[in-house]
């Protein structure tokens, strides 16, 4: 009777805890036990990152979708190697960087801006066809001469077209000189010139001729301690003229700018009165005498202001010294200003953009030893 009681106890206990499942479930048991706090991660699994909106799952965030101004100002501080090597990665992004102006122009002036002044360099990527094809130029130049630093034909030839048109360069444009003028250059045949400087030197010369105006007057100046003249000046005969520049010997000796800024005045003094535009250029490594200085600005105040020259400089030779021409330049183009405005013939709007210009075509590389040395 015993055993027989408990087995119905046992049997009452079960069905009665079927009866109280059946009602928890019906009173949403389940779904208490469904919405309990999720375990927390193990300290050893990394959080998982936070899931963008649907509207920007799908939306490209590449380089290549960003506006040209934006894409420019992110790569616009990469090294040119590294600006090559981007081009190289798609068509999109080598077509975005053949409209980039901001990147290439800012490796150029990083690496070559002490050439020349930015007008010129600015015109020598015009005539190059960019930024980015003018600092190929420049790279490969350096890479033939690593001992020397020299200037890429498309610099040159922006220099020259300045020169000839008496300075009229701004915002990367030259002004075509329609009516011509007189041109006084000056070459220095001293010994600080080597052999092959004076090569290069006559070179350029020549190039210059013949990119003159057909109605410019041209003279030809040498000078060491003394000045000789090798063309006098005379309408611009090309032919002539230029052979007569290649012919030219070195005459050696030392260097003396002062007299031959004051020969270029005699010059200019006996031109014709009636050309307004006036240009002297000085071809020379600069090496001068501290004493000299003075004379130098003084030559210069006749040139620019009495006469309305417009002064410019070439730096070549081992040890140019950029600094003299240089500043003689920016002291020139002060002083030709001053003179422009008291000069009642010259316009204004041309007077202002007259200037002359400083521009290295070729310099000895400073060496640098690829380790310290005690």
């Amino acid at each position: 009777m015993q055993q027989r009681s408990a087995r119905m106890d046992i049997g009452d206990t079960a069905s009665g805890l079927q009866h109280v499942l059946a009602a928890g479930n019906s009173c949403g048991l389940q779904n208490v036990q469904q919405q309990q706090p999720p375990t927390p991660p193990s300290p050893t699994s990394p959080p998982s990152p936070p899931s963008l909106p649907s509207s920007l799952e799908s939306r490209s965030c590449s380089l290549l979708s960003l506006p040209d101004e934006l894409l420019f100002k992110c790569v616009q501080s990469m090294p040119a190697e590294d600006l090559a090597a981007m081009e190289r990665v798609n068509r999109e992004l080598h077509s975005a960087m053949l409209r980039d102006t901001a990147c290439w122009r800012q490796c150029v002036a990083q690496r070559y801006e002490a050439l020349s002044s930015e007008a010129l360099l600015a015109r020598a990527a015009d005539l190059a066809g960019g930024w980015k094809r003018l600092f190929a130029e420049l790279e490969k130049k350096r890479k033939e001469n690593k001992r020397w630093i020299t200037a890429c034909q498309s610099l040159v030839d922006a220099y020259i077209e300045a020169v000839v048109n008496f300075g009229d360069v701004q915002n990367g444009t030259a002004r075509s000189n329609a009516e011509g003028g007189n041109i006084v250059v000056l070459m220095d045949g001293s010994s600080s010139i080597s052999d092959e400087d004076f090569d290069i030197m006559k070179s350029f010369c020549a190039q210059l001729l013949r990119k003159a105006h057909a109605q410019t007057q041209v003279c030809v100046l040498q000078f060491n301690q003394t000045v000789v003249t090798e063309i006098a000046l005379a309408q611009l005969d090309v032919a002539k003229h230029t052979a007569t520049v290649s012919d030219l010997h070195q005459i050696m000796g030392s260097t003396d700018i002062p007299i031959a800024l004051r020969n270029a005045q005699y010059v200019l003094r006996d031109a014709n009165a009636e050309s307004s535009k006036r240009a002297v250029l000085l071809i020379s490594d600069g090496q001068v005498r501290e004493s000299e200085n003075e004379a130098l600005r003084n030559m210069v105040d006749v040139l620019c202001e009495e006469m309305h020259a417009v002064f410019s400089a070439v730096g070549i030779g081992r040890d140019v010294d950029e600094k003299v021409l240089s500043e003689l330049v920016h002291y020139a183009d002060k002083k030709t200003a001053a003179g422009n405005n008291n000069h009642k013939e010259h316009e204004a709007s041309h007077a202002s953009h007259q200037r002359g210009a400083y521009f290295t075509l070729r310099k000895w590389r400073e060496y640098r030893p690829p380790y310290n040395v005690p």
